[in-house]
């Protein structure tokens, strides 16, 4: 039963992942819509930039140590 149990504590931390990921995406439209169309492509631009970055860290560094966490937790 324990692989069970490891099974339910990813699901819900890849269910927390997905739910802070829309927060974020509607912030950032919300403030998207309210920037001068001109500027929307630059700040969508940025937005990216930053959104891969951050995306890149979370799965490679931040995941990883709560996962051992987790498993070490048992």
């Amino acid at each position: 039963m324990p692989d069970l149990r490891k099974e339910m504590v990813a699901e819900s931390t890849a269910r927390h992942g997905v739910v802070v990921f829309l927060l974020f995406f509607i912030l950032i439209e919300l403030y998207n819509s309210s920037v001068p169309a001109k500027d929307q492509l630059k700040v969508g631009a940025a937005w990216t930039g930053w959104g891969i970055t951050f995306i890149l860290l979370a799965f490679f560094f931040i995941m990883p140590e709560l996962e051992a966490k987790v498993l070490a937790a048992g």
